[in-house]
Protein backbone atom coordinates (compact mmCIF):
# COMPACT_ATOMS: atom_id res chain seq x y z
CA UNK A 1 0.00 0.00 0.00
CA UNK A 2 1.48 3.39 -1.04
CA UNK A 3 2.44 5.73 1.67
CA UNK A 4 0.63 8.96 2.34
CA UNK A 5 3.02 11.20 0.41
CA UNK A 6 2.73 8.95 -2.61
CA UNK A 7 -1.04 9.08 -2.44
CA UNK A 8 -1.00 12.89 -2.24
CA UNK A 9 1.23 13.06 -5.27
CA UNK A 10 -1.15 10.78 -7.15
CA UNK A 11 -4.14 12.97 -6.27
CA UNK A 12 -2.34 16.11 -7.43
CA UNK A 13 -1.39 14.39 -10.65
CA UNK A 14 -4.96 13.38 -11.33
CA UNK A 15 -6.24 16.88 -10.59
CA UNK A 16 -3.69 18.35 -13.02
CA UNK A 17 -4.75 15.91 -15.72
CA UNK A 18 -8.40 16.86 -15.28
CA UNK A 19 -7.54 20.54 -15.46
CA UNK A 20 -5.60 20.09 -18.70
CA UNK A 21 -8.50 18.09 -20.19
CA UNK A 22 -11.01 20.86 -19.33
CA UNK A 23 -8.77 23.49 -20.89
CA UNK A 24 -8.41 21.46 -24.07
CA UNK A 25 -12.17 21.03 -24.32
CA UNK A 26 -12.69 24.77 -23.82
CA UNK A 27 -10.41 25.54 -26.78
CA UNK A 28 -11.96 22.86 -28.97
CA UNK A 29 -15.66 23.89 -28.52
CA UNK A 30 -16.83 27.29 -29.98
CA UNK A 31 -18.69 29.58 -27.66
CA UNK A 32 -22.42 30.18 -28.04
CA UNK A 33 -21.77 33.74 -29.24
CA UNK A 34 -19.42 32.46 -31.93
CA UNK A 35 -22.02 29.93 -33.02
CA UNK A 36 -24.63 32.67 -33.24
CA UNK A 37 -22.37 34.92 -35.32
CA UNK A 38 -21.57 32.12 -37.77
CA UNK A 39 -25.24 31.20 -38.20
CA UNK A 40 -27.03 32.32 -41.41
CA UNK A 41 -28.95 35.63 -41.22
CA UNK A 42 -32.67 35.42 -40.59
CA UNK A 43 -34.74 35.30 -43.76
CA UNK A 44 -37.17 38.15 -44.58
CA UNK A 45 -40.74 37.53 -43.50
CA UNK A 46 -43.16 36.50 -46.25
CA UNK A 47 -44.50 39.36 -48.41
CA UNK A 48 -48.04 39.01 -47.07
CA UNK A 49 -47.04 39.25 -43.42
CA UNK A 50 -48.11 42.55 -41.75
CA UNK A 51 -45.33 44.59 -40.15
CA UNK A 52 -44.40 48.13 -39.15
CA UNK A 53 -43.08 50.50 -41.81
CA UNK A 54 -41.48 53.77 -40.74
CA UNK A 55 -40.00 56.47 -43.01
CA UNK A 56 -38.49 59.77 -41.98
CA UNK A 57 -38.04 62.25 -44.84
CA UNK A 58 -36.94 59.43 -47.17
CA UNK A 59 -36.82 59.91 -50.95
CA UNK A 60 -40.11 58.66 -52.38
CA UNK A 61 -38.52 56.66 -55.19
CA UNK A 62 -36.38 54.75 -52.68
CA UNK A 63 -39.42 54.12 -50.46
CA UNK A 64 -41.46 52.72 -53.34
CA UNK A 65 -38.66 50.48 -54.56
CA UNK A 66 -38.06 49.16 -51.01
CA UNK A 67 -41.73 48.30 -50.51
CA UNK A 68 -41.95 46.75 -53.98
CA UNK A 69 -38.93 44.57 -53.17
CA UNK A 70 -40.52 43.44 -49.90
CA UNK A 71 -43.85 42.78 -51.63
CA UNK A 72 -42.20 40.84 -54.46
CA UNK A 73 -43.55 43.02 -57.27
CA UNK A 74 -41.81 44.55 -60.30
CA UNK A 75 -41.77 48.34 -60.36
CA UNK A 76 -40.92 51.29 -62.62
CA UNK A 77 -40.94 54.83 -61.16
CA UNK A 78 -41.27 57.74 -63.62
CA UNK A 79 -38.58 60.43 -63.60
CA UNK A 80 -41.06 63.18 -62.68
CA UNK A 81 -41.94 61.47 -59.39
CA UNK A 82 -40.15 63.59 -56.78
CA UNK A 83 -40.47 64.31 -53.07
CA UNK A 84 -39.96 62.82 -49.63
CA UNK A 85 -42.01 60.48 -47.43
CA UNK A 86 -42.49 60.75 -43.66
CA UNK A 87 -44.96 58.26 -42.15
CA UNK A 88 -45.31 55.31 -39.79
CA UNK A 89 -47.57 52.41 -40.78
CA UNK A 90 -48.35 49.70 -38.26
CA UNK A 91 -49.57 46.18 -39.04
CA UNK A 92 -49.51 46.66 -42.83
CA UNK A 93 -48.19 44.33 -45.51
CA UNK A 94 -45.57 45.77 -47.89
CA UNK A 95 -48.12 45.93 -50.70
CA UNK A 96 -50.62 47.76 -48.49
CA UNK A 97 -47.92 50.22 -47.44
CA UNK A 98 -46.96 50.65 -51.11
CA UNK A 99 -50.56 51.51 -52.02
CA UNK A 100 -50.85 53.96 -49.11
CA UNK A 101 -47.67 55.81 -50.13
CA UNK A 102 -48.91 56.05 -53.75
CA UNK A 103 -52.36 57.31 -52.73
CA UNK A 104 -51.10 59.93 -50.25
CA UNK A 105 -48.43 61.30 -52.61
CA UNK A 106 -50.83 62.22 -55.46
CA UNK A 107 -49.46 59.38 -57.59
CA UNK A 108 -51.01 56.57 -59.59
CA UNK A 109 -49.73 53.00 -60.03
CA UNK A 110 -50.83 51.15 -63.18
CA UNK A 111 -50.14 47.45 -63.59
CA UNK A 112 -49.25 46.14 -67.06
CA UNK A 113 -47.89 42.72 -67.85
CA UNK A 114 -47.06 42.16 -64.18
CA UNK A 115 -45.10 45.44 -63.84
CA UNK A 116 -46.34 48.41 -61.80
CA UNK A 117 -45.60 51.84 -63.34
CA UNK A 118 -45.84 54.80 -60.93
CA UNK A 119 -46.47 58.24 -62.44
CA UNK A 120 -47.93 61.59 -61.39
CA UNK A 121 -51.69 61.50 -60.94
CA UNK A 122 -52.06 65.02 -62.38
CA UNK A 123 -49.20 65.69 -64.83
CA UNK A 124 -48.57 69.33 -65.81
CA UNK A 125 -50.33 70.55 -68.97
CA UNK A 126 -48.32 70.51 -72.21
CA UNK A 127 -48.46 74.31 -72.43
CA UNK A 128 -46.32 74.56 -69.34
CA UNK A 129 -43.53 72.80 -71.22
CA UNK A 130 -43.51 75.17 -74.25
CA UNK A 131 -40.54 77.43 -74.88
CA UNK A 132 -41.27 80.84 -73.32
CA UNK A 133 -41.70 83.77 -75.70
CA UNK A 134 -38.91 86.29 -75.35
CA UNK A 135 -40.05 89.91 -75.65
CA UNK A 136 -37.40 92.24 -77.01
CA UNK A 137 -37.78 95.88 -75.96
CA UNK A 138 -36.29 98.25 -78.52
CA UNK A 139 -33.63 100.60 -77.27
CA UNK A 140 -34.06 104.36 -77.28
CA UNK A 141 -31.59 104.76 -80.16
CA UNK A 142 -33.35 102.18 -82.36
CA UNK A 143 -36.73 103.82 -81.63
CA UNK A 144 -35.38 107.22 -82.67
CA UNK A 145 -33.94 105.75 -85.85
CA UNK A 146 -37.32 104.22 -86.71
CA UNK A 147 -39.07 107.55 -86.08
CA UNK A 148 -36.59 109.42 -88.27
CA UNK A 149 -37.00 106.86 -91.04
CA UNK A 150 -40.79 107.15 -90.85
CA UNK A 151 -40.64 110.93 -91.06
CA UNK A 152 -38.34 110.75 -94.07
CA UNK A 153 -40.73 108.40 -95.87
CA UNK A 154 -43.68 110.67 -95.02
CA UNK A 155 -41.82 113.72 -96.36
CA UNK A 156 -40.96 111.97 -99.63
CA UNK A 157 -44.45 110.65 -100.26
CA UNK A 158 -46.14 113.80 -98.91
CA UNK A 159 -44.24 116.12 -101.22
CA UNK A 160 -44.79 113.79 -104.15
CA UNK A 161 -48.53 113.61 -103.45
CA UNK A 162 -48.87 117.39 -103.22
CA UNK A 163 -47.02 117.75 -106.48
CA UNK A 164 -49.38 115.33 -108.19
CA UNK A 165 -52.44 117.16 -106.80
CA UNK A 166 -51.04 120.52 -107.96
CA UNK A 167 -50.53 119.21 -111.47
CA UNK A 168 -54.06 117.80 -111.50
CA UNK A 169 -55.72 121.05 -110.38
CA UNK A 170 -53.61 123.16 -112.73
CA UNK A 171 -54.82 121.09 -115.64
CA UNK A 172 -58.40 121.24 -114.39
CA UNK A 173 -58.34 125.02 -114.11
CA UNK A 174 -56.92 125.33 -117.60
CA UNK A 175 -59.75 123.11 -118.83
CA UNK A 176 -62.40 125.18 -117.02
CA UNK A 177 -61.06 128.38 -118.55
CA UNK A 178 -61.88 127.26 -122.09
CA UNK A 179 -65.12 128.80 -123.58
CA UNK A 180 -66.45 125.49 -124.76
CA UNK A 181 -66.12 124.09 -121.26
CA UNK A 182 -68.14 127.00 -119.78
CA UNK A 183 -70.91 126.36 -122.31
CA UNK A 184 -71.07 122.68 -121.35
CA UNK A 185 -71.29 123.57 -117.66
CA UNK A 186 -74.07 126.06 -118.35
CA UNK A 187 -76.03 123.44 -120.26
CA UNK A 188 -75.53 121.00 -117.40
CA UNK A 189 -76.83 123.55 -114.87
CA UNK A 190 -79.82 124.32 -117.07
CA UNK A 191 -80.65 120.64 -117.49
CA UNK A 192 -80.36 120.13 -113.70
CA UNK A 193 -82.72 123.09 -113.06
CA UNK A 194 -85.32 121.77 -115.49
CA UNK A 195 -85.10 118.31 -113.97
CA UNK A 196 -85.81 119.75 -110.52
CA UNK A 197 -88.85 121.59 -111.85
CA UNK A 198 -90.09 118.44 -113.51
CA UNK A 199 -89.86 116.59 -110.22
CA UNK A 200 -92.21 119.12 -108.57
CA UNK A 201 -89.83 121.56 -106.97
CA UNK A 202 -90.81 125.24 -107.07
CA UNK A 203 -88.70 127.75 -108.98
CA UNK A 204 -87.36 129.21 -105.76
CA UNK A 205 -86.43 125.75 -104.39
CA UNK A 206 -84.81 124.72 -107.65
CA UNK A 207 -82.85 127.99 -107.81
CA UNK A 208 -81.58 127.63 -104.24
CA UNK A 209 -80.50 124.06 -104.96
CA UNK A 210 -78.63 125.17 -108.06
CA UNK A 211 -76.84 127.87 -106.05
CA UNK A 212 -75.98 125.45 -103.24
CA UNK A 213 -74.34 123.05 -105.68
CA UNK A 214 -70.62 123.76 -106.05
CA UNK A 215 -69.24 123.16 -109.47
CA UNK A 216 -65.74 122.40 -108.14
CA UNK A 217 -64.03 122.21 -104.79
CA UNK A 218 -60.56 123.45 -105.59
CA UNK A 219 -58.21 123.88 -102.58
CA UNK A 220 -55.27 126.21 -102.88
CA UNK A 221 -52.58 123.59 -103.45
CA UNK A 222 -49.87 126.16 -103.69
CA UNK A 223 -50.29 127.07 -100.01
CA UNK A 224 -50.32 123.37 -99.04
CA UNK A 225 -53.92 123.59 -97.69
Amino acid sequence: MPSLPHRLLLVFALLGAFAKADAANAHAKPSSSAQASSAEPAAEPPPNDPRTHEFQNDEIGLVLRTLAHQAGISLVVADEVKGAVTMRLVNKTPKEAFQIVVATSDLVAREKNGVYVVTLKHPPPPSAQLTPVVTVTPSESSTKQNDDFGKAIADVFGSGLMGMMGTYYDGLLDYMAKPETAKRLAKAKRAYYEALMAEGFSKDEAFRMILSEQTLDLPDHKDGK
